[in-house]
């Protein structure tokens, strides 16, 4: 419940101090929440009646930390005040209520109903999206429009078929471990009698959501549970399939990352139970009063242990996929949009409201294909659980679809196609990886799908990285060449083989960049590089670099085919075979433990040629172990060819220089090799289908 502690008043700046305004710590957060960036250190936390009460909620927030003395900062963000302690590794945010009469302007804070949700809030939300935000909140992924099979209806209380009704809300949710009624073939016909639906029938979560559908103005609802029938076969998969695009298609997504199914949407007066929120308010100046909230916005991050909502694969696409979302999070309700990022106790009209990106990847949806993006994306779905470990490619599906609109020739198991010998040497930052096992199951959404080891989506990793970015000259100094022309495969015996490509850029020159002036792309334009200009890259020597129209404010070491998405384009999906294959140069070497983790690889002289780093699971499944004088024989793979853009030389004036073989470059390397550390079972011979143990560079 809501706590409010009585303490003596503070006058807001401007107005006639109490007999406190000589208290260091109070003036100055007065100071901090007209918009001043003061930095209150501990020496100004004194013990006064005036801020008793502060420094005893303070105390209670963390009473292991408590020790006679705060070890607090607070600095000024905006209109809220941070306030740091545990050393710096917590925080809370303060922030004014804004009074009823509106006569305090620093205040961004709003006193909220512990019980109940102001319904009216959240349809004011939702309206001023609709009418003020315009295309930038409609379909902003450009996806078109489908139809459900089936909806409920809110307003008679049972299924109806979803072909002709194109305004829908969509509920996303963790089902939990108990279950409730699910639609079937067997009960499919009497859920269409208007009342089949009832309380007592449906999971809460969606028989809430029906009440607060109808209190937004609402009447559809798609609900898995309830609008794909769950023993439908060929129906089932197909609509399962097709979940991305009904999130898409959804007016609204209702999102539910309190508890489960069983838990249900707390704090609907009249549908729900009370939310018994804990809101802590504490007396604060003149007829003012002191809020304090989380810092973050729920709907784009946990702090500490994330509810289990944001652990589930399938929940990642569901949330990224949504025009809108009405985000039930600690209690409360936000709101997201292309154009906004509301919560309920806080004013909307405050100058430092929270604006986000509504999606993470704004340089691939405009059709540039960013590896660095992509590898956020993979970051944050990765690392999530699944029910069945082979759903992890129908898990990610839909936003692959959308994003091989960018990247020429879609996606080969998660791996684009256009640049599938960088991707090939994905890596994983830290030792967490742990390979995905097929339950055994007959029950795959995508038919015949895999995991690869190969492949990201064949490893449970949350830190998952590519090599480089697409060359871009403020960011990476390294062009990649792949040395072989890879193929897919349906089985290890089948003849037939499909290339996998186009692979873009083609060659390394010997100036430093890719391909001819007469082979570039649309948009794309070549200039002369200037070596000797001002920023991070005057060091470095190549003759040329390109230009592309849509992206005038970067320079890039080579070209690359950029996409014009236009309205509702058509994606690429290539055949998802999961064997790959090559012809390409391939070693024995000796590898030796370094340290954990870590091998480091020698040639037949006994010299240092690079190193392998494993995972724990990698290390402990597939190789035995090795002593620190022993050596493990090891069959390598390259892949790929990575060149340094050569630096210059610096002369004792300064000035740059060309390296020559008189003077070579000052970087310790100029060109490495990438490959693919595989272990085969004893019995089979080279030429044989092995396993992928290692994805990582070598040097």
């Amino acid at each position: 419940m809501s706590s409010e502690i009585e303490s003596p008043v503070l006058a807001l700046q401007g107005q006639e101090h109490s007999p406190q305004d000589d208290c260091k710590l109070c003036s100055e957060l007065v100071k901090m929440f007209a918009g001043l960036p003061m930095d209150l250190r501990k020496d100004a936390i004194v013990d006064k009646p005036c801020h008793r009460q502060l420094l005893q909620y303070i105390r209670e927030t963390d009473p292991a930390q408590w020790q006679g003395k705060f070890d607090v900062i607070f600095d000024c963000s905006g209109v809220d005040i941070l306030m740091w302690y545990d050393h710096g590794s917590k925080a809370k945010a303060m922030q004014l209520i804004k009074s009823p009469e509106g006569s305090t302007a620093e205040a961004s804070g709003r006193a909220l109903n512990v019980d109940w949700v102001d319904l009216s809030l959240l349809r004011g939300w939702k309206t001023e999206c609709l009418q003020n935000h315009g295309q930038t909140c409609c379909n902003p992924l450009k996806i078109p429009q489908v139809h459900p099979a089936w909806l409920v209806d809110t307003y008679n209380n049972c299924l109806v078929p979803g072909d002709d009704i194109s305004d829908f809300v969509a509920l996303s949710y963790v089902w939990g471990a108990g279950r409730s009624l699910c639609t079937e073939r067997a009960n499919l016909r009497d859920l269409q009698q208007p009342g089949a639906l009832t309380a007592g029938l449906i999971s809460p979560v969606i028989w809430h959501a029906m009440g607060l559908i109808r209190a937004l103005e609402e009447r559809y609802l798609w609900a898995d549970a309830l609008c794909i029938v769950q023993d439908g076969a060929d129906q089932t998969m197909h609509e399962l399939l097709l979940m991305a695009k009904i999130y898409a298609s959804a007016k609204l997504t209702i999102v539910v990352t309190d508890g489960d199914a069983g838990t249900g949407i707390p704090g609907i007066e009249g549908i729900s139970p009370s939310r018994e929120l804990n809101q802590v308010v504490l007396p604060f100046a003149s007829n003012g009063k002191l809020a304090f909230k989380d810092v973050g916005f729920v709907a784009s991050q946990t702090l500490g242990s994330p509810p289990p909502y944001y652990t589930r694969a399938w929940t990642y696409q569901e949330h990224s996929m949504s025009q809108r979302l009405l985000i039930l999070g600690k209690g409360q309700f936000h709101w997201v949009c292309s154009s906004a990022a509301l919560r309920e106790d806080t004013v909307p009209e405050s100058p430092d409201l929270h604006r986000l990106h509504r999606f993470r990847s704004p340089g691939i949806l405009s059709g540039y294909p960013d590896m660095r993006e992509l590898g956020s994306m993979v970051c944050d779905y990765n690392g999530r659980d699944h029910s069945y470990p082979e759903d992890a490619l129908a898990g990610v599906a839909g936003i692959l679809e959308i994003f091989s609109r960018t990247f020429e020739g879609g996606f080969l198991y998660g791996l684009p196609v256009m640049f599938f010998h960088v991707a090939l040497m994905w890596g994983c930052s830290k030792q967490e990886a742990r390979r995905r096992i097929s339950s055994g199951k007959d029950h795959c959404i995508l038919k015949g799908s895999r995991l690869p080891s190969w492949s990201w989506l064949g490893w449970k990793a949350g830190s998952v990285y590519f090599l480089e970015n697409v060359g871009t000259i403020e960011s990476t100094w390294v062009v990649t060449s792949g040395l072989a022309q890879w193929y897919s495969h349906e089985s290890p015996k089948s003849r037939a083989k499909r290339p996998i490509g186009p692979s873009f850029p083609g060659t390394i020159q010997n100036s430093g960049h890719f391909g001819l002036e007469s082979q570039l792309a649309k948009g794309w334009t070549a200039e002369t590089y200037e070596p000797h200009t001002d920023g991070p890259e005057k060091r470095v020597h190549a003759s040329t670099v390109y230009r592309h129209s849509s992206m005038p404010n970067k320079r890039f070491w080579y070209w690359f085919p950029i996409k014009y998405l236009e309205d509702e384009p058509s994606p690429i999906t290539p055949p998802q075979h999961a064997f790959i294959s090559c012809r390409t140069r391939r070693g024995w070497f000796r590898a030796q433990e370094s340290y954990t983790g870590v091998l480091q690889v020698v040639d037949a002289n006994g010299d240092r040629c690079g190193w392998i780093r494993l995972t724990k699971a990698e290390y402990e499944a597939d190789l035995p172990p090795v002593g620190l004088d022993q050596y493990l024989k090891i069959e390598l793979v390259a892949i790929c060819l990575r060149k340094k853009i050569p630096f210059a030389r610096q002369t004792l004036s300064g000035h740059s220089e060309p390296p020559t073989a008189q003077r070579p470059t000052e970087f310790f390397l100029l060109n490495g090799w990438t490959a693919l550390l595989i272990v085969r079972e004893p019995e089979k011979l080279i030429g044989r289908p092995g396993r992928v143990i290692a994805l990582r560079m070598l040097i």
